[in-house]
This record gives structure tokens, C-alpha cells and sequence, in this order.
């Protein structure tokens, strides 16, 4: 048998406090390498944990074992990388690797002669660059296209993200693997309620962070729109960490709210509470303007929760035709959406049932085979 293919990975996106779709994507990842490869792949993860206050859940498996830094903030990584200097990822994870693995769109510096993987999960910064923080995204436009360059490998989440980067970057398309983001397996029990959350007994969800691209104020407005007789059956929630430039939304949202609108608005949420969401609500709306993939259409149908969502071309993508779609930008066609959805008995079943033949598209079984598919390439080409 061949020597197993050793993967060092920035463990980091896992182990944040609120963990972003990137950190689910990373964990899922690394968590199928390990489970469907245990004899091929050896996986070293290295994370940040400034004097041990950090308690991460992490893939546990024989095949992975995590080296954390304790003396050094993560943050000094960034203010190096700013000034102009680098710290090799070697330093950090104190390991020989075959591949490194960047799941989050950026490469450090690695000193030995490993092949380099990044992950890129949209180009927004590029795209519409007017939903992004301006640090952040200045930090990106600075340090992702050497990234891009530097790669051995990029893997992307969907067909739409990989034309954006063809298009700003003119990468070679061999460069790419595409790889969606399956849901986690559906959880067999239900999971009890959230204690200190009053929710509707009835709902529509938005679950996502709350920032300008997700479009959660026009969601908002829809939601006003609706029929009094629906809403005193159908509260919103709106679940999900602040992010940024929410004054203004928020405090539209609280006005509608003293109005009278059943709109309730979480904060972020843990796991457990992120799956009472899923099982109990009657609606996804998935109202965003600009995205990468999709995450939650995916993980609401996998749970029988019909969806609606914004008419973009990468919901196409993850959603084919077990959605209803709707012009983002106008909140009469997202109420009517819901309408139509709520209302319509016939149309729910047809959606679940066109979901579960959706979801035999996405598996992490498969993406795993892909991705080990594609380090036996990169390592293979420099034989």
C-alpha cells in the first residue's frame, strides 16, 4: 500500500467563537477525509489558542491530531501579514506535510516543499465589493490573488464562484476542484427547545449572520407585507450573529416590531438551537443578494422544510428546482413568495418532495473522494 498522504490544515475557521460558514465548512471537510480515508490521509490541524482559554468540539479521529499555538494571539498573524511579513505556517504546526490545506481563501508562507491548497468560498470582495467591511476587504484584494497564484490547487464551493475567479484572475481552469457544501447528517431525536428564547409556534426562518449582502431588512419588509391573517398565524425569526452596519436595519426592525409584527430576532445561536430551528419552522427564506453557495437551503431540506429564495444564479445552483424563487430586491415579490408557499399545501409537498431528490446530489462522501482524488493529482504531477 502507498504511504499515507500527510495533510497539515489551518485549523482556525473550527475553533472561532461563533462559528461562520466557513468554520462548518472546514470541520465537515476535514471530519469526511479523516472518517472515509483513515489508512490513506494523515491530517495535522494547527489553531490559535492565546494561553489556553479556548475549548474547542474539533473532528476526532485516530488520523488527525491539532498542534495549537498558547503563547501567541491569532490576531498577531494579521499584523504581521499587514506589515509586509510573513510567518510560515511551518513554524506553527512544527510538522512535515505533503499538502497544506488554506480552507479560508488565504495561504500562509510554508517553507518546505509541499504542494498548497486553498478554498475559496466567493469573490465578493470582487464582485460587490460594497457588501464587505472595508478592511476586510481590502485584506483579501490584497493577499487572495498571490493566494491564487501560489496554489497547487483551489478548491471553490460552486461553478458560479469558480467563473469569478477565472474572471478576475484568469486562472487555469485545472487549477479548480468544485466542491458543494452537503448538509451534516439529519439529527435522528428532536432536539429539545432553547431555554430563555420565546419563539412563534410558528415560523418563518432566515438563519444567517446579519450583514448588508443577506438582505434580512427587506425580508423584514416583506414580512410586513403579508396579510394580517398570516401573520397572526406565522411569526420571522431572524436568526444569527450581528455583523456589521446593523444600526440602521436593526432599528427599523425594532420599529416594525413596536408596530406590532412578530418578528423575532435571535442573536447568534448554538448548535443545538440551530437545529430546533431547522426541525420546527414552516419556511426557509433565504432572501440574500450575493452568495457563494448556500448552506442553509440545503440543511432546511434536509429537515422537509420547504424553501424560498433570491433568483441568483448560484441558488440555481443549490437548489435547482426544489425552490421558490423571487426578486431580492423588491419585498412585495419575497412576501408573495411566502404567500404562495404558506398557503399552498400542494406546492409545500411538491418542493419537499423535489428536495429530497435534490439532496441526492450533495454528499460529503463524495466531496471527500473528489478531494483526495485531487491530492493524488497534484502530488502525482510533481513525480
Amino acid at each position: 500500500m502507498d504511504k499515507p498522504i500527510t495533510v497539515l490544515f489551518d485549523a482556525g475557521p473550527m475553533v472561532n467563537g461563533q462559528k461562520s460558514g466557513v468554520g462548518y465548512y472546514t470541520y465537515r471537510l476535514i471530519d469526511a477525509l479523516a472518517r472515509n480515508f483513515p489508512d490513506d490521509i494523515k491530517l495535522v490541524g494547527h489553531y490559535f489558542n492565546f494561553l489556553g482559554r479556548k475549548h474547542p468540539q474539533l473532528p476526532t479521529h485516530p488520523n488527525i491530531r491539532y498542534k495549537s499555538s498558547r503563547l501567541l494571539p491569532g490576531k498577531v498573524l494579521s499584523i504581521l501579514r499587514r506589515v509586509g511579513l510573513q510567518l510560515p505556517f511551518d513554524l506553527l504546526v512544527k510538522s512535515k506535510g505533503d499538502i497544506v490545506l488554506f480552507p479560508n481563501y488565504v495561504c500562509l508562507q510554508v517553507l518546505q516543499p509541499a504542494k498548497k491548497v486553498i478554498a475559496i468560498h466567493d469573490l465578493c470582495f470582487e464582485d460587490f465589493p460594497e457588501y464587505l467591511q472595508k478592511p476586510n476587504r481590502n485584506f483579501l484584494k490584497r493577499f487572495v490573488p498571490p493566494s491564487v497564484k501560489k496554489a497547487d490547487l483551489v478548491i471553490t464551493i460552486s461553478e458560479s464562484t469558480k467563473k469569478s475567479i477565472q474572471k478576475h484572475y484568469a486562472t487555469d481552469s485545472k487549477k479548480f476542484l468544485i466542491t458543494p457544501i452537503p448538509p451534516e447528517a439529519t439529527a435522528k431525536e428532536k432536539t429539545p427547545p432553547p431555554k430563555n428564547l420565546v419563539l412563534p409556534k410558528k415560523y418563518l426562518l432566515f438563519i444567517s449572520t446579519l450583514e448588508p449582502r443577506k438582505n434580512y431588512l427587506g425580508l423584514a419588509r416583506a414580512y410586513a407585507l403579508l396579510p394580517g391573517s398570516l401573520k397572526k398565524d406565522y411569526g420571522l425569526v431572524l436568526a444569527g450573529g450581528m455583523g456589521w452596519e446593523t444600526e440602521e436595519p436593526m432599528a427599523e426592525i425594532k420599529q416594525l416590531q413596536e408596530s406590532g409584527e412578530n418578528i423575532v430576532v435571535t442573536g447568534y445561536v448554538d448548535e443545538s438551537t440551530r437545529l430546533f430551528l431547522y426541525q420546527n419552522a414552516s419556511l426557509l427564506v433565504v432572501p440574500s443578494h450575493y452568495e457563494g453557495f448556500g448552506m442553509p437551503i440545503l440543511e432546511a431540506m434536509s429537515y422537509a422544510v420547504p424553501v424560498a429564495v433570491s433568483d441568483i444564479p448560484v441558488f440555481h445552483e443549490v437548489a435547482g428546482g426544489a425552490a421558490l424563487y423571487f426578486n431580492k430586491d423588491d419585498p412585495a415579490s419575497i412576501a408573495s413568495a411566502i404567500k404562495d408557499v404558506i398557503t399552498n399545501e400542494s406546492l409545500q409537498a411538491q418542493l419537499i418532495e423535489k428536495s429530497v431528490a435534490q439532496l441526492k446530489n450533495f454528499s460529503w462522501d463524495d466531496v471527500a473522494d473528489e478531494v483526495m482524488r485531487s491530492f493524488r493529482g497534484i502530488l502525482d504531477s510533481k513525480k
